[in-house]
């Protein structure tokens, strides 16, 4: 299975969020796994829950959900 892990920036002033809840909807209809840290789309109304509809999982913080480098 494919992941697909959504940061939320860190830039200030940065409101993009990588992906919206329509295409996590489409990549989670393709059997792939979509993590989104919390709070990642709120700089452009979008919230956790409309993630959460669209089939991703919610986290705190996107690093506890990562192996790290190999």
């Amino acid at each position: 299975m494919h992941e697909n892990f959504i940061p939320k920036e860190v830039v200030a002033h940065e409101r993009r969020v990588a992906l919206s809840p329509e295409v996590v909807k489409k990549l989670v209809d393709m059997k792939c796994a979509v993590t989104v840290e919390s709070g990642a789309g709120l700089g452009v109304s979008i919230t956790d829950d409309h993630f959460k509809e669209a089939g991703a999982k919610i986290v705190k913080k996107v690093l506890t959900c990562t192996k790290g480098p190999n």
